[in-house]
């Protein structure tokens, strides 16, 4: 994950994945818990998040988390546009993949 070839500090995590005929379950807290410990990463307004993964997932969404959830919107070419508006935002991002999915977050602030 990287905002104007800045790389983004993230954390996985909960995730599943399957391969060889074995299966993996892992719980992770809520996306707050996951990011409570960083520092959020100041961009700017509007800034671009592009992700890269090495294993391109079939699915991307991803959304700002508010409450218990996120305001989940697919992803379009890895390119997560950030808000315009000051404040500090958690991200949530969910990939999947034919051999599993996982959950991913990131804390920013809009300066």
């Amino acid at each position: 994950m990287a905002v104007d070839g800045e790389t983004i500090d993230h954390r996985l995590g909960t995730y599943t994945w399957s391969t060889g005929g074995r299966g993996v379950v892992a719980d992770a807290a809520a996306p707050p818990l996951l990011v409570k410990n960083m520092n959020p990463h100041p961009v700017a307004p509007g800034a671009k998040l592009h992700l890269q993964f090495d294993d391109r997932p079939l699915t991307i969404e991803a959304g700002v988390w508010n409450g218990g959830d996120a305001d989940w919107r697919p992803v379009q070419n890895g390119i997560i546009p950030l808000p315009e508006k000051k404040g500090a935002y958690i991200y949530a991002i969910h990939a999947s993949w034919k051999k599993g999915n996982a959950i991913y977050a990131f804390f920013i602030e809009v300066r």
